[in-house]
């Protein structure tokens, strides 16, 4: 379990940038849904 947790944080790091673009996504569904 040790070992996981050591490759987590290294796709975590990868999954940041993804999820600002998501949220981006995220905000202009909202803005066209308004």
């Amino acid at each position: 379990m040790v070992d996981n947790e050591s490759g987590d944080p290294k796709d975590w790091t990868e999954y940041k940038p993804d999820n600002q673009s998501l949220e981006l996504c995220f905000d202009d569904i909202i803005i066209t849904r308004k």
